[in-house]
């Protein structure tokens, strides 16, 4: 059965970095804001650690302190998007391995930010939108939630996008459903060559364009 562990890191963001990312978020919220940060790896192992490889992994990583409660108020964890592999996962997760750790299935890096817990509705999803790139990241609000990164799901079956009728408008949704973050210039050129081609595009075109 497969163990999930969460560890402290070092903070996320540098003092000048993380009072320019504080001033953005008031400035954006409405109210002065406070903002701590720091890393949180995230392992998918196949077994349990030892004490002494607990030990060892911690220092190779950096570990340093300790979580709060595990869904704390105010917590907005910024991880890769479920269903990718980050670069630097990749590479840690292959350097763990030469250090002796078999038991690693995976490990991913993520950022948690602490707000103030008592924000509105409104100003958590304008939070939530300044802290990440959703293009290639997700936010969840507890540190259990990140175990999801983890599970391998079936390949969704491929899907169109019918731009027959109202091309812009099926377009626009593709693009907000799917979090692609495309442009009004890039939307146009979108139509112009499917209705050259004079086919739908699927879901996967869309995604690498």
């Amino acid at each position: 059965m497969k163990k999930f562990l969460c560890l402290p890191g070092e903070a996320a963001l540098s003092e000048f970095r993380q009072r320019r990312l504080a001033t953005k978020l008031s400035r954006l919220l409405g109210e002065e804001i406070l903002i701590e940060s720091q890393w949180v790896y995230l392992l998918s192992l196949s077994a349990e650690l030892s004490e002494q490889q607990l030990s060892r992994m911690c220092e190779l990583l950096h570990v340093q302190g300790e979580l709060p409660s595990s869904q704390p108020q105010g917590l907005f964890l910024v991880t890769p998007r479920n269903g990718t592999i980050s670069p630097w996962s990749s590479k840690a997760t292959d350097i763990a391995h030469r250090c002796g750790f078999p038991e690693l299935l995976r490990v991913e890096r993520a950022q948690a930010f602490y707000l103030p817990a008592d924000l509105n509705q409104l100003q958590v999803e304008k939070a939530t939108a300044a802290l990440h790139d959703r293009m290639t990241q997700s936010v969840l609000g507890g540190f259990h939630q990140a175990e999801a990164l983890f599970t391998q799901a079936e390949p969704a079956a491929l899907a169109t996008v019918d731009i027959s009728v109202d091309a812009r408008q099926a377009l626009q949704q593709a693009n907000q459903s799917l979090g692609l973050a495309l442009s009004a210039t890039e939307i146009d050129y979108l139509i112009e060559q499917y209705q050259l081609l004079q086919r739908n595009p699927t879901d996967a075109e869309l995604m690498m364009f």
